[in-house]
Order: structure tokens, then C-alpha cells, then sequence
């Protein structure tokens, strides 16, 4: 059912893209004037995002959707953290906040949520 929606959801985006922006699939100097490091850099791309949705669905075989889904609310915190590193940005408190309390919250369903 997963693949299938996700299938779906790409041709979807897929054609409302050629529609709405004819212009780059169609004309001469669109689509076709990108450089081979562009269509690499797209291609790897496509895979890092292919393999986390496969790692995902496969995570989600492994533990129940409730924790699933509450550890993958860490990769926000990751967000945050990579901002920090790469472009300099500085958390608010509140958001350091909201960063320390999902980090405890998978903790406890991690730890202790098979025991109750």
C-alpha cells in the first residue's frame, strides 16, 4: 500500500510539474541546458531520499508505529542542530526547549515503553 501510494503521489507531482511549468520540460533552453553535474547531484539525491523511505518503511516492520513515530521526531531535532553547524543560525530557547523535550520523550518510549 505504501509503494503504491508513493508511486502514485510521484506521477501526480510529475505531471502537475510538466503542466505548470511547461515552459522547462519543453523549450530548448530548459530542461535540456542543465549540466551532468546537475542531473549526478539530482540522481543522488533522489536516492538518499528513496533510501530513507525504504529504511523507514523496514523501521516500521521492526517497532510499533507509536514509537516509530515519535523517534522520527528527532530528525527535527537534527534539523536544528545541522543549522547550528552549517549556516550559523542560532535556536531560539524555546526551540532548544521543544529539542530537549522530544529527545526525552523518544528516550522514555524507547526505554521504557515495552515495560508498562
Amino acid at each position: 500500500m505504501l509503494l503504491t501510494s508513493t508511486f502514485l503521489g510521484m506521477v501526480v507531482v510529475g505531471l502537475m510539474s510538466v503542466i505548470f511549468e511547461n515552459s522547462f520540460y519543453i523549450e530548448l533552453n530548459g530542461i535540456f541546458t542543465l549540466k551532468p553535474e546537475t542531473w549526478v547531484f539530482v540522481l543522488l539525491a533522489g536516492l538518499a531520499n528513496f533510501a530513507a523511505w525504504l529504511f523507514m518503511s523496514k523501521g516500521f516492520e521492526l517497532v510499533k508505529a507509536t514509537t516509530g513515530s515519535l523517534v522520527m521526531l528527532v530528525e527535527n531535532v537534527f534539523a536544528i542542530i545541522l543549522a547550528l553547524l552549517f549556516f550559523g543560525e542560532t535556536p531560539a530557547t524555546t526551540t532548544f526547549i521543544g529539542g530537549i523535550l522530544i529527545l526525552y520523550a523518544s528516550y522514555l518510549v524507547i526505554v521504557k515503553g515495552d515495560q508498562s
